[in-house]
C-alpha cells in the first residue's frame, strides 16, 4: 500500500557522487529538506491527498549521525506545520536505513550507482569535508535507536 517513496542520501556530494543507492536524492542541508518536503507542492500534495503511504527513507554513511539528524528535523518541521491538527502528519512514514550506505553497499552493491563506496574521510577529499562540515555545522540533535529501519 505504498504510493511513493524517496530515499534521502544525507552524505556530502563527494560521497554521493562516489556511489549511491539508485534513485536516491542527495539532500544534506536543513534548508534543502524544507524546500523538498515542506515547501514543494510535488511531494507534499501526494502525501496529503493519498490514502496510500508515502515513505521517506533517510541515510548517511553509517546512519548514525547525519541521516538521523535530518530525519528528526523533518519530523519536527512536520509537527510544527501540523500543530493545529495534532496528531496529523504530512509524512507519518519516515525511516532511517540501518547501517547506512556502507552496510547497504556491502550487501546490495548491484543496486548502487556507480557501484563504489567513497567514505566521508577519504584522503582525496579532506578539503571537501572541511567545506561541507562548515556548511552544515548548525545541524544538531541526538541519535535514534538502531534497528533495520528506524521510525523517527
Amino acid at each position: 500500500v505504498i504510493d511513493n517513496y524517496v530515499i534521502v542520501d544525507c552524505r556530502y556530494p563527494y560521497e554521493y557522487e562516489g556511489g549511491h543507492i539508485e534513485g536516491a536524492q542527495n539532500i544534506y542541508t536543513k534548508s534543502d529538506i524544507l524546500d523538498r518536503f515542506m515547501k514543494s507542492d510535488e511531494f507534499t500534495s501526494k502525501a496529503v491527498d493519498s490514502n496510500k503511504k508515502n515513505v521517506i527513507i533517510f541515510h548517511c554513511e553509517f546512519s548514525s549521525e547525519r541521516g538521523p539528524k535530518m530525519c528528526r528535523y523533518l519530523r519536527e518541521s512536520d509537527r510544527k506545520e501540523n500543530a493545529d491538527q495534532y496528531p496529523r502528519l504530512t509524512y507519518p512514514e519516515i525511516y532511517i536505513l540501518e547501517g547506512g550506505y556502507k552496510a547497504f553497499y556491502e550487501h546490495e552493491s548491484s543496486q548502487c550507482t556507480p557501484q563504489t563506496y567513497k567514505p566521508m574521510l577519504h584522503a582525496d577529499h579532506s578539503q571537501d569535508l572541511k567545506h561541507f562540515r562548515a556548511k552544515t555545522k548548525s545541524m544538531n540533535g541526538s541519535r535514534c535507536n538502531r534497528r533495520r529501519m528506524l521510525r523517527c
